[in-house]
């Protein structure tokens, strides 16, 4: 491949990704309310907060345990609806300072 055909085939994949942004505008999907507010970088204030509340079944979602077992359902763990019921979501579960080597300690983000 030549200088001017690799130019071609530079100016052939911007068009391409240039049409790919404009639909996408169309179509809202650039549209993010948490981009919005200023909160997409705040994992434990809102990503964390708000998986943690759907994988609880006393979450403010009112589905019970449906989005817990839905998730385990992908992980293909079973596990009786009584005791899904019962599960207890804890956000930023602290499990000991950070070792030096890094290999140990720190906050699970969301332990079921």
């Amino acid at each position: 491949m030549n200088y001017e055909e690799f130019l071609g085939a530079i100016d052939y994949l911007l068009s391409i990704a240039k049409e790919k942004d404009q639909q996408a505008l169309i179509r809202g999907e650039n549209y993010n309310v948490f981009d919005i507010i200023g909160l997409t970088t705040n994992e434990v204030k809102l990503h964390s907060s708000f998986i943690a509340d759907l994988l609880n079944p006393r979450g403010l979602h009112g589905l019970g345990i449906k989005p817990l077992k839905h998730f385990l359902d992908i992980l293909n763990l079973q596990m009786n609806d009584e005791d899904l019921s019962d599960a207890e979501v804890i956000k930023e579960y602290h499990i000991g300072n950070i070792s030096d080597d890094y290999t140990w300690g720190g906050n699970i983000d969301i332990l079921i």
